[in-house]
């Protein structure tokens, strides 16, 4: 017991032979310390809440133009997929619109990011909405070339049609039968060819099994004109054939033309664009991951940060207080014993 004291009345001897004047300083000085932590570690967690909310700031503002990165290229694609079934200018003016709206969200947005992954991100988004838009400006000019062909198809057609209709109504008044019989079967296979011309070029279903139908009636057709130039060779009937020919290899010439401007267009609406767009869908969604993800995290962390700070100032004004009683009864006593043996 003796031991135990003499432990504690050396752990305080220094402090008991110090002047009353020091020991209310070394109070003071404590309590200024304790203060100091307090004031230090609230500077410090709020700054850190603060830089915490700037960084969700900036996510959010990544999130929202990521949103409109995705409402903007799924507004160009429907545009563009409008354009190539109907061929309207207004739709193709709408959808550049919007690939130069989402042109200048995607700069925003590489402004805003300081993220590495959300800029190749970024970058990679804008070379395929160019690609895509590149893609586009294609089928802009194939439509066009399209709609002059489809125009030029129909003008031949036409011209073939009363070609044969001379043909044969010459064929019957020169009394040349064969070709009258010849001309009647060719006008009648070239009007369902045209039929199904118009079938293959318009798409859908049933543009494929007219494809096939047209190729035998060419076939079919230009077999008829060879069988017309046997039967009005030697009279005067051989030049109209001829030029019958002429007009007949034209107009498969120009469907062949269409046939292969409708391959590329398919090709780039069904596949090269297709995998553009597919392409941007995948950043806009990791975008908007990322976005998601990062707003979970900071809001975690800013959450964390502030229980951190509370529980740190909780515990040390609770401890000063303790501290600031102790010293009290120590100091007041050093003050009062004086007195009393006075």
């Amino acid at each position: 017991m003796t031991d135990v004291a003499a432990t504690k009345k050396g752990s305080f001897a220094l402090f008991a032979d110090m002047p009353v004047k020091a020991k209310i300083m070394a109070g003071f000085a404590l309590v200024l310390a304790i203060l100091a932590i307090l004031g230090t570690t609230g500077f410090t967690s709020f700054r850190s809440v603060g830089t915490n909310f700037a960084t969700y700031e900036t996510s959010v503002d990544i999130a929202q133009t990521g949103l409109g990165i995705g409402r903007g290229t799924l507004n160009m694609r429907r545009n563009v997929r409008e354009f190539a079934l109907t061929g309207d200018d207004k739709d193709a003016e709408v959808a550049r619109e919007y690939e130069t709206k989402v042109i200048e969200l995607i700069e925003r947005l590489l402004a805003a990011a300081t993220d590495p992954q959300v800029v190749d991100k970024a970058r990679e988004l804008e070379a395929l909405v160019k690609d895509y838009g590149t893609g586009f400006e294609r089928v802009v000019e194939l439509k066009g070339e399209d709609e002059a062909l489809t125009g030029e198809l129909a003008t031949i057609g036409g011209e073939v049609t009363e070609e044969l209709k001379t043909l044969v109504k010459d064929a019957s008044a020169t009394g040349n039968s064969n070709a009258m019989i010849v001309g009647q079967a060719a006008l009648r296979e070239f009007m369902e060819l045209r039929l199904n011309v118009v079938k293959a070029t318009g798409g859908g279903e049933q543009a494929a099994a007219a494809q096939e139908k047209v190729t035998e009636e060419l076939a079919g057709v230009e077999a008829a004109i060879t069988g017309l130039a046997k039967a009005s060779a030697g009279s005067a009937l051989s030049e109209k054939v001829e030029a019958l020919g002429a007009s007949v290899a034209s107009y498969h010439e120009t469907f062949t033309k269409l046939e292969a401007i409708d391959h590329e267009l398919t090709g780039l609406i069904d596949g090269t664009m297709a995998e553009a767009g597919k392409g941007i869908t995948e950043r806009i969604d990791w975008l908007d991951a990322y976005g998601t993800e990062s707003e979970t995290a900071i809001k975690a962390e800013v959450d964390s940060t502030v229980e951190t700070a509370r529980t740190t100032m909780l515990a040390l004004g609770v401890g000063g207080i303790v501290l600031g009683l102790a010293f009290a009864w120590i100091i007041g006593g050093a003050i009062a014993k004086p007195i009393a043996q006075a």
